[in-house]
């Protein structure tokens, strides 16, 4: 009984003194609101952008309840410890926490961007109230890379985890998958990069996109020659630009608690984590060898910075351009014009070095992607070029698109739009990639996060991020490394975690099982030397093949193969192309599940 006066008395002389503010008091009412619609939500089985939701009688009553026990707990917790913090960390936890339920919960096949724009709003109010310069203390450098470090190999595990569990469960398709497991076999027995399922004929990859650099990757195949290792492979990669990155953010002086956060950032943020879950690419390789590189130029070791230059340029005909971006950041912004312009020569070269390549393997570059910009009789660059300077109009119009400006949310809501920020403008040189790779073309996955086309040009700007957090004041660089980590931990929410949790309900699905292993059993019983034409789903397991072609043949006539491999759902409709295509001239010989395998006649 005396404790209990004895508390309320520290209570009323922690109120009298004026210790809270009408502030504190008011985020500690809005923090357990947090915490009550927090718990609402949870114990709903409705969505919340439904009125049943509301309808149910105990969410109001669960809601009201939680939220006066927690407005009640806070105060008499900051009471007893005479200080406010433990409001603004609850206040900061509970928004958080109810912003990644919100999130996940309005997920839809892809992020719910505009409604991540109204929880942005709200966390940066949250977040200006909740962190103050208080608390300065740094974290030593050995903690620092246990941190990184950690993040990095739970990050790698898991893009590889949920990679593995979409192939094994016949989730991977030809493209882009199915293309780089043949490939890489093929490279194994011949040394060739051949594939037959890219183009449904005999031919090299490098007639598409010319990367030498996955002759570097070959080795690690070789010890476990099988696609799994791919997928390992790349999420290692992915997960491993952690370690330039923080070198990078040590550089421009950022202290170790905000380099942590920063490389957190990276793992979380959707252009990077997101297309994990999509196949594999020559692209997800971009980042780590770029920041490598770029860690070597701020740093003036030119050998390295050569050779890290040469690796990102042998990843595709393309990486040029970031290169490129480097180099005119040399010349206008770090001053080093000789330097810069030996990287811009060098870099021009090989770029047409990369396309003639592509020429004499057998093939031309896509430049099918920035049609919209070459106008009737005309061609090439060049024409791309004349366009955008000619009708500067035209381009903001094909730029500045509702799908494009979602893209553009995405990557620098999280980031703050602080990389449009630095004191150098011409440091936006920088962003020429994204505008170029990502906001330019009307091919839809070039500016869709979830897809491997950002790896580059999001490097960059992450890189420009790091340059304006080091410009600003101490306050303001916490403030806004906190928010970007609140920010990329609530899309991983909405994004990430949805993606996976149907993964992994769909992989343990005993009909999903049970499907697999028969897929398994059909494919083992086939001679490897065979000719054959199957669902583009087939072909990543199907990589020691020597002949495998997918149906319908997006570049030309489909041609008649020995054997046909399709699923009962490719014939559901005895009008579709490949029913049609089928009738008459094959024969059915063996089912598996719902697999069936014809033969020509």
């Amino acid at each position: 009984m005396n404790q209990a006066k004895s508390i309320i008395r520290n209570i009323n002389d922690f109120l009298s003194d004026k210790n809270l503010t009408p502030a504190d008091i008011f985020a500690a009412f809005c923090a357990a609101f947090c915490a009550g619609s927090l718990a609402g939500i949870i114990s709903s089985s409705e969505k919340f952008s439904s009125l049943s939701f509301v309808a149910s009688p105990h969410i109001l009553l669960i809601t009201l309840t939680v939220t006066v026990i927690c407005f009640a707990a806070m105060l008499t917790a900051s009471a007893l410890i005479k200080s406010s913090a433990a409001i603004k960390l609850c206040l900061l936890t509970f928004a958080a926490a109810l912003s990644c339920s919100l999130a996940y919960s309005s997920y839809n096949a892809g992020i719910n961007m505009v409604f991540i724009c109204g929880l942005a709003f709200v966390m940066y109010l949250v977040v200006s109230y909740s962190f103050n310069a208080g608390n300065t203390r740094d974290i030593s450098k050995r903690q620092m890379w246990t941190v990184i470090s950690a993040l990095a190999v739970l990050s790698a595990a898991a893009m590889a985890l949920f990679g593995i569990i979409r192939h094994n469960s016949y989730m991977t398709s030809a493209f882009d998958f199915g293309i780089f497991a043949q490939m890489f076999e093929s490279m194994r027995r011949t040394g060739l990069p051949l594939v037959t399922c890219e183009r449904n004929e005999l031919m090299l990859h490098f007639g598409v996109h010319f990367s030498p650099f996955f002759y570097l990757l070959l080795p690690f195949y070789c010890i476990y020659p099988h696609p799994q290792t791919l997928l390992v492979l790349q999420a290692l990669a992915i997960a491993a630009a952690v370690f330039p990155l923080a070198l990078i953010c040590r550089h421009f002086k950022l202290s170790q608690r905000l380099t942590a956060v920063i490389c957190a950032v990276y793992l979380l943020l959707p252009p990077f984590v997101l297309p994990s879950l999509y196949d594999f690419h020559e692209n997800k390789f971009l980042t780590v060898l770029l920041l490598w590189c770029v860690y070597f130029m701020l740093k003036c070791k030119y050998p390295q910075f050569a050779l890290f230059a040469l690796l990102t340029l042998s990843v595709k005909e393309d990486a040029a351009i970031y290169i490129m971006a480097l180099a005119l950041y040399m010349m206008f912004s770090q001053k080093k014009t000789l330097a810069g312009f030996i990287t811009l020569m060098l870099s021009s070269v090989y770029f047409l070095f990369a396309v003639k390549m592509v020429s004499v393997c057998g093939g031309e570059v896509m430049l099918s992607r920035l049609d919209a910009y070459i106008p009737s009789g005309g061609q090439g660059f060049l024409s791309v070029i004349k366009t955008c300077i000619s009708d500067i109009g035209y381009l903001i119009h094909k730029v500045f698109t509702p799908d494009k400006l979602i893209y553009i949310l995405t990557v620098f809501v999280p980031l703050a739009f602080l990389p449009f920020m630095v004191k150098k403008k011409a440091s936006l040189f920088l962003l020429v990639p994204m505008l170029v790779i990502n906001l330019m073309p009307d091919w839809i996955y070039q500016y869709d996060v979830a897809f491997q086309y950002g790896y580059g040009s999001c490097a960059l700007a992450l890189l420009l991020y790091i340059i304006a957090l080091s410009e600003s004041e101490e306050l303001k660089k916490r403030k806004t490394a906190l928010f970007s980590l609140s920010m990329v931990i609530i899309m991983f929410f909405g994004s990430f975690v949805p993606k996976t949790k149907y993964f992994l309900d769909y992989s343990g699905n005993p009909d999903v099982k049970s499907r697999a292993l028969a897929y398994n059993e059909l494919l083992s019983e086939l001679p490897k030397d065979i000719e054959i034409t199957v669902n583009s789903y087939f072909a990543g397991h199907m990589y020691n093949f020597e002949s495998v072609y997918i149906f319908p043949n997006y570049f030309a006539e489909s041609a008649a193969t020995k054997y046909i491999l399709i699923k009962d759902d490719d014939i559901s409709d005895p009008s579709s192309e490949i029913a049609l295509f089928i009738k008459d001239r094959y024969e059915l010989i063996k089912t598996k599940a719902d697999a069936r395998l014809y033969r020509i006649k």
